[in-house]
C-alpha cells in the first residue's frame, strides 16, 4: 500500500453516504464505549482492504483526545467519537476543540471526528444547530488534515455496520487492483487480542509506571502480560 493509502481506503469507510435527519435517533441509547467497540470491530471487518495495521484503543481519562488510533509503518491515524451525553454538555464545543488540540501530540498524519448523536430525541431536544456550530467550527482549522462525520454519516456504519464490497473500493479509486481479496488474508490481517484480562494485565504493567524495569514485580507482570498474549495470540489464529 503506498505512502498513506490506507487514508482514502478509511475515507471510503466511514463515508457511505447520508441517512435521514430520522435515522439518527438510533444514536439516543448508544453510550461511548459500546460505539467506539462498534467502530474497531468495523474496522476489523476490513482489515484485508487495510493492509497490516495496529488497532488500539485510547479511550482513558489520559487519552489525549484520541479514542482510537490506527498505525501501519507509515502513517497514524486517530479517531475521536462524540456520543449523545456529548453533545448534551453546555462545554460541547470548547471540549471538541480542546481534544482536537490534544490529539496533535500523538503525531498523527490524519484524524477523523464522528458525531455519533441524534440531531433531535424523542423527548423534543433539538442539537442541529449545536453540532452545525461544532462542524462549522473546525472547518476553520488550517494546515491540518483531518475530518468530520456528522450524525447522518456515521449512522450507517453504526446501525447497519455494511461491509465495503472490494469493488465499491476500486470504483471508488481507494485501492489498486492488487489489493488482496477477502479470502486471502493471512495471520497479519488478524484483529489485535484484546478482552477484559488483558486488559486488567495491561494496566498492572502501566501502573509501575517509571519503575517497571527497575521493579521485580514490575518485571514480572510484564512477563504475564506477555505470555497471555502469545496464548491469546495463537488461540485466535487456530
Amino acid at each position: 500500500m503506498a505512502t498513506h493509502g490506507i487514508i482514502p481506503v478509511l475515507k471510503c469507510l466511514l463515508n457511505r453516504g447520508a441517512h435521514s435527519e430520522e435515522e439518527t435517533r438510533f444514536f439516543q441509547d448508544i453510550a461511548h464505549d459500546v460505539l467506539v467497540n462498534t467502530l474497531v470491530d468495523y474496522l476489523n471487518n476490513h482489515r484485508h482492504f487495510l493492509g497490516y495495521c495496529q488497532i488500539e484503543v485510547h479511550q482513558a481519562l489520559n487519552e489525549k483526545g484520541v479514542d482510537v488510533i490506527v498505525t501501519t509503518n507509515d502513517c497514524k491515524v486517530g479517531f475521536q467519537i462524540k456520543s449523545h451525553f456529548d453533545v448534551t454538555e453546555n462545554d460541547f464545543s470548547t471540549k471538541v476543540k480542546r481534544q482536537f488540540a490534544e490529539s496533535f501530540s500523538h503525531a498523527l498524519n490524519y484524524y477523523f471526528i464522528l458525531i455519533c448523536a441524534p440531531l433531535f430525541t424523542d423527548d423534543g431536544k433539538d442539537y442541529r444547530d449545536k453540532i452545525n456550530h461544532i462542524k462549522n467550527e473546525l472547518s476553520l482549522f488550517r494546515n491540518v488534515s483531518f475530518d468530520v462525520y456528522g450524525p447522518q454519516t456515521t449512522v450507517g456504519i453504526f446501525r447497519e455496520l455494511p461491509k465495503v464490497s472490494r469493488d465499491e473500493l476500486l470504483l471508488r479509486k481507494a485501492i489498486a487492483n492488487d489489493c488482496l481479496h477477502e479470502h486471502e488474508k493471512g495471520y497479519e490481517h488478524l484483529p489485535e487480542v484484546d478482552d477484559d484480562i488483558l486488559r486488567a494485565l495491561a494496566g498492572v504493567v502501566v501502573s509501575f509506571g517509571d519503575d517497571l524495569f527497575r521493579s521485580e514485580e514490575g518485571m514480572i507482570a510484564l512477563d504475564e502480560y506477555e505470555e497471555f498474549v502469545l496464548k491469546k495470540e495463537k488461540e485466535q489464529f487456530v
